[in-house]
């Protein structure tokens, strides 16, 4: 049920999709273990019906819809060559494919994109100096083919086709180094080469314990994310976005003051104060003809706090509950609308006995402003950003030898949370999914 459709086409501003928006799929997982040796294997499809008009798409209609799969295999081996040496080894090939198809008024559109991959990851750990930890470690990542295609269907009009290989490779070295009895550091130096650009990351965390029940700890690290394919090179010929190959590297450095002390009797209380610089933030913007491109938005600065209680109660049962707050500004004085303000969890978890279990998640999140580029929040008359929430979510857990039973209540209330759309989204809120139940059953060999 979609509300308030601003600006798609239809007499009613206020237009209702009944029944038209749903999503199915399947995964499947598969473990094993030999020795040394581990096999992992899995894969993912799900198909997602979209009526809400995205991309100036026909709403209320049937035949919008998304569909992606992936799929992986990954061999692992382990060995210890004495107890201060050992080594481990992961080899890793994977895929995915990506269609859509998005019906307007004279024609049906519809994207492609495959993509197949393989990987190398080993690490090396020794202990050979006393009161250091010495981690070595190297990943290899080849891309063998990614395949971007938009066209029409009928018509057989070709907008993209675009076929890349890519290369990746990443080294890094870290020491865990005990200075004194209550001091331990830990540094980190990693360096990685994309598509013929490169990065170092460095980390350092510095931990005081001055009890064994207390520790103090001061992080800094810098770390990036690379432009992926879709972002960089995706277009539909300027009907209605734009490549960017000279989009740049996300960059962020991040700093962390953090405490934790644990009481007698398990109470635990914990705090830290963050900051966050992120230059080059990759974000998707409309020029000043309306078509829709990837971009590195200016200097980002966002700092907050977060809170952290945790108690033991009677019978085995368990309370958590948290409270952050922070806040996210650009050089160019404009907001985001990366996380809400303010946001409180609270989590209640235990046994209920004969092989039953339970958890209670509660989630209350404070309005979440808009960034102020996007107008249609104004035009709609309902202010900037999303209404501030509160939703409450349940599982029911059944074990009964090696199997267990899941039944998890997503939104006990039905509250039908609305959250900002993005660019290519019509209506410039999006109600989420309501009340929604899945039953799950896992069995162990």
């Amino acid at each position: 049920r979609l509300a308030r459709a601003v600006d798609v086409g239809v007499e009613d501003a206020d237009a209702l999709a009944l029944r038209r928006d749903g999503e199915r799929g399947a995964r499947g997982l598969f473990k094993a273990n030999r020795g040394p040796w581990q096999l992992a294997a899995g894969f993912a499809t799900r198909t997602t019906e979209v009526p809400t008009g995205y991309w100036g798409t026909r709403f209320d209609t049937d035949g919008n819809w998304l569909r992606d799969t992936s799929a992986y295999v990954d061999l692992a081996h382990a060995h210890d060559y004495s107890p201060k040496l050992s080594q481990s080894l992961r080899l890793r090939v994977a895929s995915y494919r990506f269609a859509g198809e998005y019906v307007f008024d004279d024609r049906i559109n519809r994207d492609e994109a495959a993509a197949n991959w393989s990987g190398i990851d080993w690490q090396l750990v020794w202990l050979g100096m006393a009161g250091h930890r010495w981690t070595l470690g190297a990943e290899l990542t080849h891309g063998h083919r990614l395949t971007q295609r938009n066209f029409d269907v009928a018509a057989d009009t070709l907008y993209l086709d675009d076929t890349r290989r890519w290369r990746a490779a990443g080294f890094f070295i870290q020491d865990e180094w005990r200075l004194a009895p209550r001091w331990h550091a830990q540094i980190g130096l990693r360096h990685d080469r994309i598509a013929g650009r490169a990065a170092n990351s460095p980390r350092l965390a510095l931990i005081y314990r001055p009890q064994a029940q207390t520790a103090v700890k001061l992080l800094h690290g810098r770390a990036f994310r690379p432009p992926n394919q879709y972002e960089a090179y995706y277009h539909d010929s300027g009907v209605s976005q734009l490549a960017n190959p000279a989009l740049g590297h996300e960059r962020i450095a991040a700093s962390e003051l953090a405490v934790e002390h644990v009481f007698s009797g398990g109470l635990r209380l914990a705090g830290s104060l963050f900051r966050h610089d992120i230059d080059g933030l990759i974000d998707q913007r409309a020029d000043a003809a309306g078509l829709l491109q990837f971009i590195n938005r200016p200097p980002v600065a966002t700092h907050g706090i977060e809170l952290e209680v945790e108690a033991f109660l009677a019978g085995d049962w368990r309370l958590r509950a948290s409270f952050d707050a922070q806040r996210s500004c650009c050089l160019d004085d404009s907001r985001l609308s990366i996380a809400a303000p303010r946001q409180f969890k609270l989590m209640l978890d235990g046994p209920l006995g004969g092989g039953w279990s339970a958890a209670l998640r509660l989630v209350a999140q404070e309005k979440r402003r808009a960034d102020g580029t996007d107008s249609r929040l104004e035009q709609a008359g309902i202010g900037l950003g999303a209404p501030g929430h509160a939703t409450a979510h349940l599982m029911l857990r059944y074990r009964h030898g090696k199997g267990e039973w899941r039944l998890a209540i997503h939104d006990l209330t039905d509250r039908r949370v609305l959250l900002p759309a993005s660019g290519a989204q019509m209506a410039p809120l999006l109600p989420q999914p309501g009340r929604e139940l899945r039953l799950s059953w896992i069995t162990r060999l």
